[in-house]
């Protein structure tokens, strides 16, 4: 409903979106305005269904009647936060949803907390919020907190709301309290303050506005467990209370409920940075407040003076700059792809010491890769020079219902025969429909000796290079199924071009079918797990780190690296909520089973001394295999003249002649 302030803000367009009724409520209340300084009109319209005319926002923190009590009357709120207010419950906009993130240390807690107050302010001016509502006589409504367990919602945004109530003069002539040490208020009109981890927390009750705050799973415990199925039911939880609210707290198509979200910055593939980058290219009804410490908070807290901070992306690691860089400097910097963040000098310190964590806590950005796994530096000096993946594409579609296979979109010519008959390991990450299938072909190239020293004792090992020959993820056209026969048909199509095949991997999805069937087709064909153990992915890693892969550069793969989170709590691996893992599982899984092959493979003889040098170009295959056929050689002999003496001993010249 409008009040006086917002009824001498009110736009042309507003007006002229309203019907014919309103547009004459509007006339008659401005004319009033402009006649008494007030209108009658507008009062009478309040009280049909109010008790009191809500104050504004502004007043409401800064009244020690209200609020001001704890704010000391408005002087602790930032300025910055003080014209927030205004906007979020601007009633020209309409927000439904505010997500606070950025900087640590700004007030966001606080500023929602705020916001709750005046929201249940704002239904306790009412003479029955359930009837205004339409909801029955003995529905609860009720302010929730929400987290992803029960202490954690009981946190410092719940705590801080009752004391902020329990200090206000209006809510205590209202409402009352409990508890002797743990003191709570107790709204009047069946309202409900409460907090849970879990929608059902809150069943049978009217949610009228939720608070969803800094989500840590390693505060909330969890060993164990999966983050990623934790992080999807705090997701699930908070989208259905989200559905409440909207379909339920609507009156004159205008939304009254809201939705508080507070996270501070941590790796652009959070999950809830993931939820909030969705969110926004969906719907106008949802402010985000995402600024650094020195935007916040007010004039004089920090110095005027800056220094700049090269803010990179998934392939430039941010660096903080010398003071003195100049202005072509800067330009020919964000060329190279930085963004130039100017910061105050009285920060320069923490930047220096971990830039990426300043980024976070100190500027609120987002950081590529702060969290990750695998790192755009790890593997992109594995890649082979002008070595481009034989796929026409990274993403193919083909399901059950057509007549493409996955062989016409290799382009086999570009793949040497030499490398064709390299000892390789094939993995297919399965699905059927939704997700991706992914599939990879890692061959080993060699081996290389190693020392290794647990104190002074020097252990020799026999290290596997490895050479990425193709990765392809595969999804099905809408309505159809990725076609699990055409997966086994590729397989047979590139035996049949003269890959040496020396095991198929599989993750277990779907699998045991097609298990059986490549076992009865003569292949060694085995069940590989990237989500039950992270082996697979350290054994790429390290690969990585000793650069004894050569790498294809894939745009989707680089992603799906970059993204992988491992958990603390189970040293699982997995992407964010809008992420995918497909191909990277496959290559993965691809890598882990050649290691696991490794003795055989070494026992058997067909591996080399001598490895490709992963930065070689593709005209320098041809020396790689003139080496390997020399070893060949080399080692054939040394065979045959272990051969001869076996064969010969015990026997004299005279019986050799006579042969």
């Amino acid at each position: 409903m409008f009040n006086l302030s917002s009824v001498l803000s009110i736009s042309k367009e507003d007006v002229e979106r309203m019907s014919k009724p309103e547009k004459e409520w509007i006339l008659k209340i401005l004319s009033e305005i402009q006649e008494f300084g007030k209108s009658e009109t507008l009062n009478s319209l309040w009280y049909e269904d109010y008790d009191e005319i809500p104050i504004s926002i502004e007043e409401f923190i800064s009244n020690p009647h209200y609020l001001g009590k704890s704010t000391r009357n408005g002087e602790s709120i930032y300025p910055y936060w003080k014209n927030k207010y205004t906007e979020i419950f601007d009633p020209s906009i309409n927000y439904e949803e505010i997500v606070l993130t950025g900087a640590i240390g700004v007030g966001k807690t606080r500023t929602a907390v705020c916001c709750l107050c005046y929201m249940l302010y704002k239904i306790m001016c009412l003479k029955n919020p359930q009837e205004y509502f339409k909801f029955n006589e003995g529905d609860k409504i009720t302010i929730f907190f929400l987290n992803i367990n029960l202490r954690l919602a009981e946190g410092v945004g719940y705590k801080t709301m009752h004391q902020y109530l329990l200090n206000s003069p209006w809510f205590m002539e209202r409402g009352s309290q409990v508890g002797r040490t743990n003191l709570l208020y107790v709204p009047p009109h069946n309202i409900g303050i409460t907090f849970g981890s879990k929608a059902d927390h809150a069943l049978g009750q009217q949610i009228y506005c939720s608070f969803l705050d800094e989500v840590d799973f390693t505060k909330g415990g969890i060993k164990g467990g999966d983050v990623l199925a934790a992080q999807n039911g705090i997701m699930q939880t908070y989208t259905a209370i989200k559905e409440r609210i909207n379909s339920r707290f609507i009156k004159n198509g205008v939304q009254y409920g809201r939705l508080f979200l507070v996270s501070s910055k941590k790796s652009e593939h959070d999950f809830i940075e993931a939820y909030v980058r969705k969110m926004k290219d969906e719907t106008d009804k949802m402010m985000v407040v995402d600024e650094p410490q020195w935007i916040i908070k007010p004039p004089g807290t920090f110095s005027k003076e800056t220094f700049p901070v090269a803010v990179g992306n998934r392939s430039l690691k941010s660096r903080v700059l010398d003071s003195k860089v100049s202005e072509e400097e800067r330009k020919a910097i964000i060329k190279q792809g930085y963004e130039i963040l100017d910061v105050p000098v009285n920060l320069r310190q923490s930047f220096v010491l971990d830039v990426n964590t300043a980024l976070m806590n100190l500027a609120g950005r987002s950081v590529t890769g702060a969290t990750s796994f695998f790192n755009f530096e790890l593997f992109s000096k594995c890649y082979i020079k002008d070595y481009k993946n034989p796929f026409i594409t990274d993403i193919i579609t083909t399901g059950i219902h057509d007549n493409m296979n996955i062989a016409d979109f290799l382009q086999i010519d570009q793949i040497p025969i030499e490398v064709r008959a390299m000892p390789q390991f094939i993995h297919i990450d399965g699905a059927l429909t939704g997700d991706k299938a992914g599939i990879s072909s890692v061959g080993v190239s060699g081996t290389k000796e190693t020392k290794q020293y647990i104190g002074s004792k020097e252990i020799v090992s026999q290290e596997l290079y490895y050479k990425h020959i193709f990765s392809v993820d595969i999804q099905s056209p809408q309505g159809s199924e990725i076609s699990l026969e055409k997966t086994r048909q590729f397989i047979y199509y590139l035996k049949a071009s003269g890959f040496n095949i020396k095991s198929v991997s599989m993750d277990g999805y779907q699998s045991a079918d097609t298990k059986q069937m490549l076992l009865a087709q003569g292949y060694d064909a085995v069940l590989v797990s990237l989500d039950k153990t992270p082996q697979g992915y350290m054994a790429l890693r390290s690969a990585m780190n000793d650069e004894r892969i050569g790498l294809i550069q894939i745009d989707l793969l680089e992603t799906e690296l970059i993204q992988l989170q491992r958990d603390v709590q189970t040293g699982k691996l997995d992407h964010p909520l809008d992420g995918s893992k497909d191909m990277a599982d496959s290559l993965a899984g691809a890598l882990w089973n050649a290691t696991l092959h490794k003795q055989s493979l070494i026992d058997a003889g067909v591996l080399f001394n001598v490895a490709l040098d992963i930065n070689e170009d593709v005209n320098a295959q041809q020396q790689f295999i003139n080496e390997m056929q020399q070893d060949m050689i080399n080692k054939n002999t040394t065979l045959a003249n272990r051969k001869i003496n076996e064969l010969l001993d015990g026997y004299g010249s005279s019986d050799i002649i006579s042969w």
